[in-house]
C-alpha cells in the first residue's frame, strides 16, 4: 500500500486520438491522456481500470487491466447474474472478483456446497429441471474471504414444448432465450415468451419449415405506455395474427 501504479496504452492512427480512463466502469475526471498514474495506492484503489480511445471518425477501441495489491482479502467486483438456460444444455455462472493469489473457491447450490465445484466459475453440463435454484460462491485467500450474493439459475422447457410442436426446430437469441410462458396465452394454449428488452435492444425467435403448406402464428406485444412496436417477417410487416403460405 502507498505505492504508485502506472497504466499506459499505445495506439496509432492517422487522425488525432482522445483518451478517457474509467475505474470499475465509472469515468475518471481529468484522466484523458494515454498514461494514467495513480499515487499512494490504497485498498480501495483496487479494481478494473479501462480506457476508451477514440479517433476523429468516432471509431473506438478499449483496453483494460486489473489493479490488485499483494496482501488483501478477496472482494467481489460484480455479482453473478441470473442465468436462464434450456433443459439439457450447458450453463455457466460467473462472478468478477479480485484479491491476492492464490485463492480457493467453493460454489453452493441452495445453501449446500457442490462437490467438485471449486473453480472461479461454475460450469453445469446437461442441466435438468432439478438444477434450477440459487447459487453463490465463497472465495478464500490467506488474508480473508468474500461471499457473493445469490443468483438464480432457471432451467426452462424448450420452445418445441412451449409451442406444442416438436416437429419444428426453434431457436432464439441473441443472448437470453425465449421461454415457456404458462401465464400469458390465448385459447388456453401455452406460448413462448421473450426476455425483457430495453431501449436499443432486440430479441428474436426463428424456426425452419419446408412447404407446401400454411403456418399460422399469433403475437402478443407488451410495451410501455405511448410506445408502439411493429413486427416484421422477412422484412415484411405482419399483424399480430397472421398466416404464411409456404411454396413447395
Amino acid at each position: 500500500m502507498g505505492d504508485t501504479a502506472i497504466f499506459e496504452v499505445e495506439a496509432r492512427d492517422d487522425t488525432k486520438l482522445t483518451y478517457q480512463w474509467f475505474y470499475n466502469g465509472r469515468k475518471l475526471s481529468g484522466a484523458t491522456e494515454s498514461k494514467l498514474v495513480l499515487f499512494n495506492i490504497q485498498a480501495q484503489s483496487q479494481g478494473t481500470y479501462s480506457v476508451i480511445i477514440t479517433n476523429e471518425h468516432e471509431l473506438k477501441a478499449r483496453d483494460s487491466a486489473v489493479l490488485t495489491s499483494s496482501n488483501v482479502a478477496p472482494s467481489i467486483l460484480n455479482q453473478p447474474r441470473k442465468v436462464t438456460v434450456e433443459l439439457g444444455k450447458d450453463a455457466e455462472i460467473a462472478v468478477d472478483f479480485m484479491g491476492a493469489k492464490p485463492m480457493t473457491y467453493q460454489w453452493f447450490f441452495d445453501g449446500k456446497p457442490i462437490d467438485g465445484a471449486v473453480s472461479s466459475n461454475s460450469f453445469l453440463d446437461d442441466v435438468t429441471l432439478e438444477s434450477s435454484g440459487d447459487y453463490h460462491v465463497k472465495i478464500i485467500n490467506e488474508y480473508g474471504s468474500a461471499t457473493s450474493g445469490m443468483t438464480e439459475l432457471m432451467v426452462v422447457n424448450t420452445l418445441q414444448e412451449a409451442l406444442d410442436n416438436g416437429d419444428f426446430a426453434f431457436d432464439s437469441g441473441p443472448e437470453e432465450i425465449w421461454v415457456l410462458d404458462n401465464q400469458t396465452h390465448t385459447d388456453e394454449e401455452d406460448s413462448a415468451r421473450s426476455p425483457n428488452i430495453e431501449n436499443d435492444q432486440s430479441t428474436w425467435v426463428k424456426m425452419e419449415v419446408k412447404g407446401p403448406g400454411m403456418v399460422y402464428f399469433k403475437w402478443r406485444i407488451t410495451n410501455d405506455t405511448g410506445q408502439e412496436f411493429i413486427s416484421y417477417l422477412n422484412d415484411k410487416e405482419v399483424s399480430q395474427t397472421d398466416g404464411i403460405s409456404l411454396a413447395g
